[in-house]
């Protein structure tokens, strides 16, 4: 236990010393390309470091806390808000996952994946159902981090019921929202 503990230091001490250098890149750095090269190594460190920690308690919460917390702060200045907004209340699909559910990820998900789908589909495929390869594309990034996330956890083969779930919900919303404008 005690080398698990000397890892996470020096895990956590990498951390804050990447979070400075990204906030240095931030200031001397304009928006753009070369913003982007200059934290890319970051990127991959912090995919890398939770590898370094073996336990659920110490390896799980660091994976979430510098592969999503972190990078989806530095990368996209994205500023937390409230999680969830009465879950239960949700009337359809698409109001829970859009608007109910897990809103830092939606948040997250929307400027990243969705909207530059959305705007290749809608060179593609008819404007009308050009908003169902976003969805599917979404839920797909999603139950690809949630595998990622549990990996880091559980240091287990995936499995794919992780993705396979996440999938099955793109496919529903995406159902959902083609039946809406039929």
């Amino acid at each position: 236990m005690e080398g698990e503990i000397n890892n996470f230091v020096m895990v956590w001490i990498t951390v804050f010393a990447s979070l400075t250098y990204c906030h240095t890149v931030d200031k001397i750095f304009p928006t753009g390309y070369t913003r982007s090269i200059a934290i890319l190594p970051v990127v991959c460190l912090f995919f890398y470091l939770p590898l370094n920690l073996n336990t659920i308690h110490l390896g799980g919460t660091t994976s979430f806390f510098i592969a999503w917390l972190a990078m989806t702060r530095v990368l996209i200045r994205v500023e937390f808000e409230p999680q969830f907004d009465e879950p239960y209340l949700a009337t359809s699909l698409q109001d829970f996952w859009g608007r109910r559910w897990n809103l830092m990820v939606s948040n997250i998900l929307r400027p990243t994946v969705y909207d530059p789908v959305l705007s290749i589909s809608r060179q593609v495929i008819a404007r009308k159902w050009a908003a169902l390869p976003p969805v599917l594309a979404t839920f797909l990034v999603s139950g690809l981090m949630h595998e990622l996330v549990f990996y880091n956890i559980g240091r287990l083969k995936p499995t794919g019921e992780v993705m396979c779930f996440f999938l099955l919900h793109g496919v529903s919303l995406a159902m959902e929202i083609g039946i809406k404008k039929l």
